[in-house]
């Protein structure tokens, strides 16, 4: 199935899509009982995807907090006796070296910056329709749905990455929405902007593990460590 690209190439383009790649983001509506029951954050998808020209960079930080441990068995021997008294009764203890040990993982984030531009007569499907979409799908429902008992949380989306040979480098499944931030240049045509470059801040909403960090094979496609 083909999705809608943003910018969107003619056939004469300078930039031919077939010798691109391309960030392709997912929406998916959240089943909070599914997920409640699983443990594991559930969603369906909308049926709607959305396809951006990738940036020429990235950033992807994963970072890891460790804290400092007392490590007795560094203590002098002829001072373990005294020091587990010392443990016991709540007293400062002789310390020699300090060890770390792994404390939390921080959840992976991900920023995007997309150049939209469009020389359509009308741009507004180009450059007004993805912004205002993702902006909804980022938010919860209205005050007016919360009183009609509609609640209804943000969607998650997948992102993945796709090009010439068929790897992944990029492929997430659960992914929050955190920020849209687009900034709108002219030409005006039929009212609205024709230019925009709109920034998508993500996180990852599940535990990163082992388990969950993508490696790429060497014959396309994409894999997680220990499926």
């Amino acid at each position: 199935m083909r999705y809608p690209k943003y910018p969107s190439f003619d056939s004469k383009g300078a930039n031919r899509e077939d010798n691109c790649v391309w960030i392709r983001l997912t929406p998916k509506k959240i089943d909070p009982v599914l997920s409640q029951s699983t443990k594991t954050i559930k969603g369906t998808p909308i049926g709607e995807t959305f396809e951006f020209l990738a940036p020429m960079e990235f950033s992807m930080p994963l970072t890891h907090s460790w804290e400092p441990i007392e490590n007795i068995q560094a203590v002098f021997g002829q001072k373990i006796a005294g020091t587990a008294n010392k443990i016991q009764q709540g007293t400062s203890v002789f310390k020699v070296g300090t060890p770390l040990m792994w404390n939390s993982t921080t959840p992976r984030e991900f920023s995007f910056v997309f150049n939209l531009i469009s020389t359509a007569k009308d741009p507004y499907y180009d450059i007004i329709y993805p912004i205002d979409k993702l902006m909804e799908y980022s938010c919860p429902s209205t005050p007016n749905d919360i009183i009609a008992a509609k609640v209804e949380l943000p969607y998650m989306f997948k992102i993945e990455s796709f090009g010439q040979g068929g790897r992944k480098f990029l492929n997430v499944e659960t992914a929050a929405l955190t920020a849209v931030q687009p900034t709108y240049s002219q030409p005006y045509r039929k009212g609205v902007p024709s230019k925009a470059d709109v920034t998508l801040s993500f996180k990852d909403i599940s535990p990163t593990g082992k388990g969950s960090i993508r490696k790429i094979n060497h014959t396309g496609g994409s894999t997680a460590v220990g499926e």
